[in-house]
């Protein structure tokens, strides 16, 4: 059996193992996004970290840009299969 990239792009991409595997990484990304860097960005808690709330801020923006990269990376690999 030879399967090429036409075949794969005949089915849907979301039912492939790259698919569900892009599925999975953007939700666990997101849910952790909003738990961890959400109120951080949102400047919810300055007050409270206020000696080292810069660094969390980087920390923050760096993490998000991150997760961002690596789901257009994910992307990227699975729109070239």
């Amino acid at each position: 059996m030879n399967i090429n990239g036409a075949d794969l792009r005949s089915h849907a991409w979301w039912r492939t193992s790259a698919g569900l595997l892009l599925i999975a990484a953007l939700l666990s990304s997101l849910v952790a996004w909003w738990l961890i860097a959400l109120p951080v960005l949102s400047l919810a808690n300055v007050p409270r970290h206020a000696g080292h709330f810069g660094l969390l801020y980087f920390h923050a923006v760096g993490g998000t840009v991150m997760l961002l990269l690596g789901a257009l990376n994910l992307w990227a690999v699975h729109a070239s299969i």
